[in-house]
């Protein structure tokens, strides 16, 4: 701003009126003490004697403060105008210091700061034309100068009065090197940054020659070098801003310009503002013809090797129209063509190397391209971008069905707005959605400080909780919503921050960069609409190479943008400097000021950028950017659907959601922005969720699993598909006899339903996943099987039906996790529930005891007994059970102990019954799985764990007459208070039953411990025992199978089972056998205990043991004699009776030897009745093979086979040579083989010795085999 345009500076005519009647009435006043009204120019008081500049125009009706005055100083002021001084303390009417003519000298009686007014004469005349003011300090010393040590930049000293630059960019850290100085002529240095010189000779640091503010006038005192030092003020402050420093020779003549007489290079005047080349080779002994050029423009001629030019008109030696160091800027006076010559200086030297020559127009435009309108931005506009978490809007990653969870997490990314009441302010990347330059709509065209015409928007914005249409844009940096303002001045000074509207400062206004520059010099203001790539709109501001107030040399390029419907502002800074031009104030033009900030309109509310106010810390700035967002109450909502588009199930309005699809599935998020105006706008986008998958039920044409057309793609799964049952209108069935549906994952949605019909079953290879609605029902005697050791997901139904009387007991063990026991006859109330505790004291004094259970959470492996409910009567009733919960899978361990009872000797218990070794080590476990498992395998796998046999109780098998399966005559019952107990030698109730057993699924059973101290253990359970060939209809593989180490069930057999039957009918049953891999002694794996509880029992013995199943060593020996005990609870008649035979036994004779009476009786011909009294009877029976009462076999000489060990295993048969050995382990497992051996001795000496039996099958060449045991 040029001060004649500050108006509100200068006193009115009503202010003229008041002094002059003021002068009229003190005319002749020889002490007059003048006041004026005026502040301008202002200055610290000096502290060496150099002069100290207050201002270049004050005018003669103005005070200036002196801040900074030290009491008892003499001080000297002056005004290049002369007239009349006033000096004031305390405030700009206070305490007269002292008056006077101009220079005037006074000595402050305090210190502070003092007023200077100044007038024309003893009156307080007033004049209004410019005054340089200045003030000394007379008594202070002069100053030493200052000295810096960084060099830069160098000249000529001058030989005309036209100024010579140093350089463009010296910093207050610096001195230049001045060249050619002449003694006894006058030159001025200059800064444009003000300041202070030292002018030394000789060297850098050499003698003062001259010093003092900016510019300095000094007279060379010696020819030669000099050297000039830029600083801040007199205390030799420092600054690293670009000064633009010259040199001028004031008392040398003007110089008369060059004529050369040679012409190179010609170019036509540019009509904008680009760089013209007119040469690039013009030498300084040339001149260059330019045409066109344009009266009024203003035009720039250079020269890449500098020197001096000189401009004529009319001919190459007409008017000089200027001269001047290159570069140089002229005015043309008149139109036409002109001559450029180019010298090496103004004494018009020359030099013949080639030199770039350019000419520009400065006041032509400059030549830029419009833009297509389109925009891009990253945020800004409302939006939303969905996609897998913490992916940036891609969709998740695909994920194979074979996986137990398809959930995955989905995140929303939009930008969150709140109401316009109040803003945020953030830095943000500098990234313009627009060009500066070339927008479509100019304004402010060449005109500084004014209001542009009022701009209509072409969509609402919200600004402050108020709703506009039309803005104005400020010459200075602005944007306005005060369009009552349009095309007025809009002023330039301010000296305060926001909020506020003191000075230059304005309410509803948007400022970004706020600070004084003029476009009246040069650059572009205007606005454009633009589309951004969003889609919606945003109006675009621009200020570009605007130059700075004064230092026209500096530009401002800026922009502010306003986004659509977000009504989110932002800034964008290209470049931004400070006008160091120092005309009145004691640091850069206007204080430097610039604001990059907001106001309402009542101006009590702002939000500034950072360091960005307006009394901040003065700063510049590129490629710097401040978005400001509404931050009031949000006015934004997000929704979740299901499927493209929002008409399908909402599901949440998190920006994360976690969603589990089965299939591939869409999912759309939509954001809503509720505007000031009341409208909405919704954003939406997609993402996709992939399932790979293999097999989905479509249940096209029935319910049928085994059907290839009910499936997508169609066929039947296999055992490594991925299977998905949906909701349909046929839920699929596995059904038949026996069949077994494959699936290598198995899911079932929500409202879908699989049945497993009974005695069928599904082979699962890995996990399955059933969804909270969704429907697994197992009907009873089927199976899940299960491959692998993965974790279900989800609850199936599995139905367990027994006929049971209401004083029955079921065993059962849950096949799911977590369900409560008493739920299993659901909604049937059930009758008491217990489970067993081994080591618990029992009233027998030995330990092992029920411990009640109902209401608790049945444990995976562990048995729990239930009676059948007291709504049940004594007739059979079947009981509908059912588990629902998660199915148990893979490796189950359960813990399992034994008591303190190691006593192999017969003994008894408090109450007469006799208690084993074996009564304290009962545990009861159970099936864990929705399947049958394989006994056999089971009790192989822990064999260090427990005897090898389980016992299961024949709950459900009422006392009634039933054909005897051996002898097809005899009738009696069978006992429903037994168990059944399985070995590898057989199960003692059922000669039909297989070599193996399969204990169905919910079943509870006994194991026993092997004996010893107190202790506990585990016994494991693992997929390995499934198989959906196992039959789970007794109530009583694939990837990572575990397959059985040896066959343990495809074993020789020969075995009898007997049975004792009283009066009434009812029975008890022992079993006998000559088993494969058995010894003549004690095999876990083949022989059971027992003991006599009280009721009737028949039993083996095996030395003092008694065993319900006693398995005997091969070759059978017609010799051998097994001993049968029985208890008789009631004297009376009883029978022994064959209940079944098989292998060798259908043809070999087998007699009951009763010791009592010295019968032996064929018990195969019919059953064996005798009398008894109660008691116990262990010697009185005997089972023999032959009837020594028939015959007396003559003597012979019997073949002998020994086994002996020492160093090695030796062999020895008497008679009969040796065809084979074979060597097994007590587990069956062959060690070694020897064939051929036609000998009557063998030396085993290949086997390895760790003192544990052996089992010796030995073959003779007459057929003959025989089991010997050794420990070796």
């Amino acid at each position: 701003m040029k001060k004649d345009n500050w108006g509100f500076f200068f006193p009115s005519n009503k202010y003229q009126i008041i002094l002059l009647i003021a002068i009229f009435i003190y005319p002749n006043d020889t002490t007059a003490q003048c006041t004026n009204g005026v502040q301008f120019g202002s200055a610290i008081a000096p502290t060496n004697s150099l002069p100290a500049t207050i201002s270049t125009c004050n005018y003669q009706t103005e005070y200036s403060p002196i801040t900074s005055i030290v009491a008892g100083t003499t001080y000297q002021i002056n005004s290049d105008c002369g007239g009349y001084v006033t000096v004031r303390r305390d405030s700009f009417n206070g305490t007269v210091v002292s008056n006077g003519t101009a220079p005037h000298t006074f000595t402050a009686p305090t210190s502070g700061t003092y007023y200077v007014h100044y007038n024309t004469n003893i009156g307080c005349g007033t004049a209004t034309n410019c005054c340089t003011t200045t003030i000394t300090c007379i008594s202070c010393s002069a100053p030493v100068g200052c000295i810096n040590n960084t060099a830069f930049g160098s000249s000529i000293a001058p030989t005309s009065n036209a100024p010579t630059t140093i350089s463009t960019c010296n910093f207050q850290t610096e001195y230049s090197t001045i060249t050619s100085i002449v003694s006894g002529t006058t030159y001025q240095v200059n800064s444009s940054c003000g300041g202070y010189i030292t002018v030394r000779s000789g060297t850098y640091n050499g003698a003062i020659v001259s010093q003092g503010n900016a510019p300095l006038t000094f007279t060379a005192t010696s020819s030669g070098t000099y050297y000039i030092h830029y600083n801040t003020n007199s205390s030799c402050g420092t600054a690293t801003n670009c000064c633009t420093t010259i040199i001028t020779c004031t008392s040398c003549t003007a110089p008369i310009g060059c004529v050369n007489t040679s012409s190179f290079g010609s170019a036509n005047a540019p009509t904008n503002a680009t760089v013209t080349t007119i040469s690039t080779c013009n030498y300084q002994t040339e001149y260059s013809t330019i045409s066109n050029i344009i009266n009024g423009n203003t035009y720039t001629a250079g020269s890449s090797c500098g020197g001096y030019i000189t401009v004529r008109s009319g001919t190459y030696n007409g008017t000089v129209i200027a001269q001047g160091n290159a570069p140089l800027t002229w005015t043309a006076t008149s139109s036409g063509t002109h001559f450029i010559h180019y010298n090496t200086n103004s004494s018009c030297g020359t030099a013949t190397t080639c030199c770039t020559t350019t000419i520009q127009c400065n006041t032509c435009s400059i030549p830029c391209t419009s833009g297509d309108g389109t925009g891009t931005t990253t945020l800004g506009c409302p939006s939303v971008l969905s996609g897998g978490l913490g992916l940036d809007g891609a969709d998740p990653i695909p994920m194979d069905c074979n996986s137990v969870s398809t959930c995955v997490e989905l995140e929303a990314t939009y930008l969150q707005l709140g109401n316009t009441t109040s803003y945020t302010v953030e830095s943000i990347d500098y990234a313009p959605p627009y060009q500066f330059n070339c927008l479509q709509n100019p304004v402010s065209v060449n005109v500084d400080d004014i209001w542009s015409p009022v701009i209509n928007l072409p969509f609402n914005f919200c600004f402050y909780g108020n709703t506009y249409n039309s803005c104005i844009m400020g010459s200075n940096g602005m944007i306005s919503f005060n369009t009552a303002a349009a095309g007025g001045a809009s002023g330039f000074e301010f000296n305060d921050n926001l909020p506020s509207t003191a000075g230059a400062l304005f309410a509803n206004t948007i400022y970004g960069v706020y600070h004084d520059i003029d476009p009246s010099v040069g650059g572009e203001v205007a606005w454009e609409l633009i589309t951004l790539n969003t889609g919606c709109r945003a109006l675009v501001a621009g200020w570009n190479n605007v130059p700075m107030y004064l230092e026209n040399s500096i530009l401002y390029t800026g922009m502010i943008v306003l986004y659509e419907d977000s009504n989110i502002i932002e800034v964008y800074i290209k470049e931004k400097n400070i006008d160091s031009y120092s005309f009145i104030y004691s640091d850069a033009w206007n204080y430097g000021n610039a604001i990059v900030g907001i106001q309402n309109a009542a101006a009590t509310e702002a939000v500034v950028a950072p360091g960005r106010n307006g009394l901040g810390t003065n700063w510049t700035a590129t490629n710097e950017a401040w978005r400001f967002v509404p931050s009031g109450p949000s006015i934004t909502s997000l929704q979740w659907f299901e499927g493209s588009g929002t008409s399908g199930p909402m599901l949440g309005t998190t920006d994360v959601i976690e969603v589990c699809p089965t299939i591939t599935t869409t999912y759309t998020a939509r954001v809503t922005y509720t505007l000031c105006s009341g409208t909405t706008i919704t954003e939406t986008d997609e993402t996709i969720v992939t399932v790979i998958g293999d097999k989905t039920w479509n249940g096209s044409i029935d319910s049928d699993w085994n059907k290839n057309n009910n499936w997508t793609p169609v066929g039947i799964p296999n055992n490594t598909d991925c299977v998905l049952i949906p909701v349909t209108p046929n839920d699929p069935i596995i059904s038949g006899t026996n069949y077994n549906g494959l699936a290598g994952t198995l899911r079932i949605l929500d409202n879908a339903t699989l049945t497993v019909n009974s005695n069928n079953s599904i082979t699962v290879t890995d996990w399955v996943n059933v969804q909270p609605n969704g429907t697994f029902d197992i009907h009873d005697n089927s199976s899940l099987v299960q491959i692998n050791n993965t974790t279900n997901v989800g609850n199936i139904i599995y139905r367990r039906d027994t006929d049971i009387r209401r004083l029955d007991y079921v065993y059962w063990s849950s096949p799911v996790s977590g369900f409560n026991v008493s739920n299993i006859p659901a909604p049937i109330a059930p009758g008491p529930i217990f489970t067993w505790n081994t080591t618990l004291a029992n009233p027998n004094g030995g330990q092992g005891y029920w411990v009640g259970a109902a209401g608790s959470t049945m444990q995976p492996a562990i048995g729990y007994i239930m009676r059948g409910p007291n709504s049940f009567g004594n007739t059979p009733t079947t009981l509908n059970g059912s588990f629902i919960g998660v199915p148990n899978n893979g490796q189950i361990t359960t813990s399992i102990s034994r008591g303190s009872d190691t006593n192999t000797a017969t003994h008894y218990g408090l109450n007469g019954t006799e208690i084993t070794n074996f009564s304290d080590n009962y545990n009861l476990i159970g099936n864990p799985y929705p399947s049958a498992i394989r006994a056999s395998q089971f009790l192989f796998n822990n064999n260090t764990t427990i005897e090898g046999n389980v016992r299961l109780w024949t709950h459900g098998t009422l006392p009634a007459a039933i054909t005897s399966p051996f002898y097809d005559t005899y009738t009696y019952n069978y006992t429903p208070g037994d168990y059944f107990i399985y070995n590898f030698t057989g199960a003692s109730c059922c000669p039909a039953t297989g070599s193996d057993l399969f204990i169905g699924a919910g079943q509870g059973f006994f194991v026993q411990m092997i004996d010893g101290p107190p202790a506990s253990g585990v016994v494991t359970f693992n997929n390995g025992l499934r198989n959906p060939s196992y039959d789970n209809s007794l109530f009583y593989r694939n990837a990572n199978q575990i397959e059985t180490q040896t066959n343990l069930t495809n074993l020789e057999r020969h075995r009898m089972w007997f049975d004792i039957i009283n009066s009434d009918g009812l029975n008890d049953r022992t079993l006998i056998g000559y088993i494969e891999n058995a010894t003549m002694g004690r095999d876990s794996f083949f022989d059971a205990n027992t003991a006599v509880a009280g009721n009737m029992i028949i039993y083996s013995f095996l030395q003092e043991e008694k065993l319900t199943i006693q398995g005997r060593g091969l070759p059978f020996d017609v010799n051998d004699v097994v001993p049968l005990g029985v208890h008789i609870p009631t004297s009376g008649q009883y029978t022994i009776a064959l209940a079944a035979i098989d292998g060798l036994f259908e043809n070999q004779a087998v007699y009951l030897k009763d010791n009592l009476t010295n019968n032996i009786h064929d018990i195969k011909e019919n059953p064996y009745s005798f009398t008894a009294q109660q008691g116990t009877y262990n010697n009185r029976f005997e089972v023999i093979y032959q009837n020594e009462t028939l015959s007396n076999p003559d003597f012979s000489f019997e073949n002998s086979v020994r086994v002996t060990s020492n160093e090695n295993v030796t062999v020895h048969s008497t008679i009969e040579l040796m065809e084979s050995v074979l060597v097994y382990n007590v587990l069956g497992q062959k060690l070694a083989e020897y064939n051929n051996v036609n000998s009557n001795q063998l030396v085993l000496s290949n086997l390895q010795k760790n003192n544990s039996t052996l089992l010796l099958k030995i073959k003779l060449q007459n057929g003959t085999t025989s089991i010997e045991k050794v420990i070796y």
